[in-house]
């Protein structure tokens, strides 16, 4: 689609996925992700906007994310916020699309090492991938 910047989404994506969709389709994910991208910077910055954290005192963040199917904004935060924000990510979607994600990201060296470098409070996981 070329309108959003995600250097996560080609791990998720291959080119011959890539469906043709009516402009107003486009629009509407390209809105949605807009907005989404949005609300999370302003959550992030809503309970501490005058708080400097330190490597050891960061702002604390947990986002669930119901039906995330193959959503990147997991690592899109850790990219913006990992300096401040200490993450913690759950999401939720259906046993089938949870299951090709977890390959997906397993099989891909680059997402599996930005999830195992991350850790959230005392060496806890960071992400997490519920069925429903």
């Amino acid at each position: 689609m070329g309108y959003i910047r995600d250097s996560y989404v080609q791990y998720f994506y291959r080119k011959s996925d890539k469906r043709k969709l009516q402009p107003i389709i486009n629009r509407g994910y390209f809105a949605r992700v807009h907005l989404i991208k949005k609300l999370i910077r302003a959550f992030c910055t809503l309970y501490a906007p005058n708080h400097q954290p330190t490597q050891t005192e960061k702002i604390k963040v947990q986002v669930v994310a119901l039906g995330a199917g193959f959503d990147t904004t997991f690592w899109n935060m850790l990219e913006e916020y990992k300096a401040t924000h200490d993450i913690y990510f759950v999401e939720t979607d259906f046993e089938d699309v949870v299951a090709k994600k977890s390959r997906v990201i397993g099989a891909n060296s680059h997402l599996h090492d930005v999830m195992t470098n991350a850790t959230f409070e005392k060496g806890k996981p960071v992400h997490k991938l519920v069925n429903c």
